[in-house]
């Protein structure tokens, strides 16, 4: 491929632009010059003429936008057919002759495509505005397009909320300032921090630089299934077509009619994660912008990113009218109940998000209460995660009214929502009524033994549910006597989760009496449950007669530790299988069942004399 230096500057793909260009205003960044104003940003020179970047995780950032920007053209690659708007390119003034010439002489579509993304990426925004449009109105390519100025509008959201965060450092009282950060806050001082970006200055430094983060994928994803494909995997579809049709296939013939179906069905599609960026003052304006506008984002994450009430408003109201979105992240924003209010309109009337996580977002009762009588009319949801807020009890018998009725939901978690025994009753008793969920997370609540006990009668008749999770629920014997009587007759439960509760050998024992008759379940958790030689010892017993079990995980317990027989507070403890024995019985049962796999991390293994034995003692 021959090029002409002097008619154009045609840069490396991932190399970084030059330093020396002008800052340009945010507003109107291009895939290509937003580099260079992150970096008028994030950056100055020292002395000596070198760049000194302000901190280190900037450059992190800056690398990221380099890796987007390579993703986006090896995407457009696939997509781009570079002859069909080169001649518009020119009337437009995006390219001249020369360039036109240089283009025709590669060898390839693949190299001519790699070098014009090159020339327009290397230019201003006005250029790749041009581009932009001919992929609308030459080749038909409104998607492409679309895809585009997304990228270019969310290059402009994170290089924004990177100079807020550098600014509130730069405005920390607490810290010594070199002259030049001194000059930098007084140019800066008329800059207006929301409160976390001003509680920032009191953070240490690791906190600071390890807060600000975002990735940006591009994927392609299934028209029909909403499920998301690799690049490359559609990439060899399209390629396929492509090939089919310089065959000159009868257009009506059954062959080629499948394989420009195949191809038509996947379009690209955009998943973004925006971790620790400050959305107020405008930068929230340009993503609801961006939502009400296109649908080529899939899913959004945006983890503590400084959202209250008002931001959730403005978020809401373009969501009403998104039809693309797919996967919602709103965890650790402080919008509380008023927040949920605008989120319930919007599951009202949105017919596309398959996914929300309201996780540590302040939600109460009252507030859970409003989210689910929103989701209520939803058909499309079907995760749902809420955890770590504190609905209490009112608002789960409000989740528990909805899946009783609900026939889409498959995921629900609600870990450390501050449920009691009441509240869980609600909620397994609705599960009675319901046919469709199947994953349910209700670890850290104070739910109990007694409930289980209704939670029993469910699984006893309950055909889908195949992930309990009961991590740290104050579950003992009682309670694992009920999961026993349950698992003998359930053939749906593939993983529990009983880990930090105080199960200890007796409820081992208990729980090994279901799992005997039960041919279902492959996953079992109870790490941290205080369960030693005895326990352990029964459960291998009991997975003898099971042979589904591929996941036993049993990390940081008793095992191996020997406790001195006048420490014993049962009697029946007086006849403790020795180490050695254990060791046996576990070598025996994953002879028979060769794709279990035991985890025992934190257990003393290796086998010591008891210090002071009893007369019935093994040790």
């Amino acid at each position: 491929m021959e090029s002409s230096s002097s008619t154009y500057d045609l840069p490396s793909p991932v190399s970084p632009p030059t330093r020396t260009s002008p800052a340009k205003d945010l507003s109107r960044s291009s895939l290509a010059d937003v580099t260079n104003t992150f970096d008028a940003t994030v950056a100055h020179s020292s002395p000596d003429g070198s760049v000194v970047l302000k901190e280190h995780n900037p450059q992190i950032i800056k690398d990221k936008i380099y890796q987007v920007l390579v993703q986006a053209k090896d995407f457009l690659q696939y997509e781009l057919d570079p002859e069909e708007i080169i001649e518009f390119l020119k009337e437009k003034g995006a390219i001249n002759d020369k360039t036109e010439e240089e283009l025709y002489k590669c060898q390839s579509k693949k190299c001519m495509c790699e070098m014009l993304l090159d020339i327009i990426t290397s230019k201003g925004h006005e250029e790749f505005l041009v581009l932009c449009e001919a992929l609308r109105t030459v080749s038909k390519q409104t998607y492409l397009a679309d895809l585009l100025q997304v990228l270019d509008s969310l290059f402009d959201i994170v290089t924004t909320s990177r100079s807020k965060h550098i600014i509130s450092k730069l405005n920390g009282v607490h810290k010594r300032r070199s002259p030049r950060e001194e000059h930098d806050v007084d140019t800066n001082a008329n800059v207006k921090l929301c409160e976390m970006c001003a509680c920032n200055n009191n953070e240490s430094e690791d906190m600071v630089n390890d807060s600000c983060n975002f990735d940006i994928e591009i994927m392609y994803c299934d028209a029909e299934t909403r499920q998301a494909k690799a690049v490359q995997e559609v990439a060899n579809i399209k390629k396929k077509h492509r090939s089919s049709a310089d065959l000159s296939f009868d257009s009506s013939s059954f062959l080629s009619m499948s394989m420009l179906d195949n191809a038509n069905r996947y379009v690209p599609v955009i998943v973004v994660n925006l971790y620790n960026q400050c959305l107020r003052d405008g930068s929230m304006t340009v993503l609801s912008n961006i939502l009400e506008h296109y649908s080529c984002i899939q899913g959004l994450s945006m983890a503590k990113n400084h959202m209250c009430a008002e931001e959730m408003e403005q978020l809401c109201s373009a969501l009403q009218k998104n039809e693309g979105l797919v996967k919602l992240d709103i965890r650790l924003n402080s919008i509380g109940d008023e927040g949920a209010i605008h989120l319930a309109n919007v599951l009202r009337r949105n017919g596309s998000l398959r996914t929300l996580n309201v996780t540590s977002t302040g939600l109460t009762g009252h507030g859970c209460s409003l989210l689910v009588e929103g989701l209520s009319r939803n058909l499309t949801l079907t995760e749902l995660d809420i955890g770590f807020n504190d609905v209490q009890d009112l608002g789960c018998r409000a989740v528990a009214e909805f899946i009783a009725r609900n026939s889409v939901l498959k995921k629900l978690r609600m870990r450390d929502n501050n449920i009691t025994t009441h509240g869980s009753r609600y909620l397994f008793k609705a599960l009675k009524r319901n046919s469709r969920l199947q994953v349910l997370d209700v670890s850290s609540n104070r739910i109990g033994n007694e409930s289980l006990s209704m939670l029993s009668e469910v699984l006893l008749c309950n055909r889908t549910l195949k992930e309990i999770n009961f991590e740290r629920c104050r579950i003992s014997r009682d309670g694992c006597a009920c999961l026993a009587r349950a698992l003998k007759a359930n053939t749906s439960l593939k993983i529990l989760d009983l880990s930090m509760n105080p199960i200890c050998d007796d409820g081992i024992e208990a729980l090994s009496d279901g799992l005997k008759y039960n041919q279902t379940m492959d996953t079992l958790c109870l790490n941290m449950c205080n369960i030693g030689n005895k326990g352990f010892m029964r459960l291998l017993e009991a997975l003898q007669y099971n042979c589904t079990m591929t996941n036993l995980k049993l990390c940081y317990n008793d095992i191996g530790t020997v406790i001195p027989f006048n420490c014993r507070a049962n009697p029946r403890d007086s006849i403790i299988p020795a180490i050695d024995d254990v060791y046996e019985k576990l070598c025996q049962i994953l002879q028979l069942n060769k794709s279990l796999k035991v985890l025992l991390w934190g257990n003393r293994l290796e086998g010591e004399d008891d210090p002071n034995p009893g007369p019935e003692s093994d040790l």
